[in-house]
């Protein structure tokens, strides 16, 4: 099938091409040929998250071939990280709100930094610096529960967790500028480096 596709006037951040990450793919909106950059990442297995509000294509679906191709059409949008063998989460993250609190207790002491950015009417996105970690703490939460962690009980703590991931910081060096992209500055605030303690606190007191 044959797509109406031209290279598209953005800035696209650098993605250099491997064989272990992800791929996120940057989609044109609101431009009469929308569809068709819209089919041809499907026609590739290219799957939208509607947590994220991003799209991305499979490590084993992009063949060099597709790689220079999104790359020429300034399609990429940055690496989608894998997790692997020396991720804190590997093997023990079974995605419960119950494990993420397991996993992060072993860090609860140790944040330094919070910052969260609403970039979206009903999503924001969290970041946790752990110090003397490589790795920084991503939370997707539901902001139709404004209030912190510690203002909330388990039942409520778990309706505003979406996602979690743990990430080196180069990715979420990256993932933070996508973000902060979408509703610039004044789209961040800090969070009380407290809230990750009191969010596993709820649920430790519970057992």
């Amino acid at each position: 099938m044959a797509y109406k596709l031209e290279s598209l006037n953005r800035v696209a951040p650098d993605v250099s091409y491997n064989d272990f990450d992800d791929f996120y793919v940057y989609l044109p909106y609101r431009k009469n040929n929308s569809i068709d950059y819209r089919n041809f990442v499907k026609s590739h297995y290219g799957k939208f998250d509607p947590i994220e509000i991003r799209w991305s294509i499979k490590n084993c679906h992009m063949t060099k071939m597709l790689f220079d191709d999104l790359k020429g059409l300034n399609m990429l949008d940055g690496l989608k990280y894998v997790m692997r063998d020396d991720n804190p989460l590997h093997k023990v993250y079974d995605g419960s709100i119950e494990n993420i609190c397991d996993v992060l207790k072993t860090y609860k002491n140790d944040i330094i930094i919070a910052k969260e950015i609403n970039f979206d009417r009903r999503i924001n996105v969290q970041y946790f610096s752990i110090n003397n970690l490589n790795f920084i703490i991503e939370i997707f939460i539901d902001t139709c529960y404004k209030d912190d962690y510690d203002m909330l009980d388990q039942t409520m703590i778990q309706s505003k967790i979406l996602k979690l991931n743990i990430l080196p910081k180069e990715y979420a060096r990256s993932n933070w500028k996508h973000y902060v992209s979408m509703n610039k500055e004044k789209s961040i605030r800090d969070v009380s480096v407290t809230s990750i303690q009191h969010l596993c606190d709820r649920f430790l007191q519970k057992k």
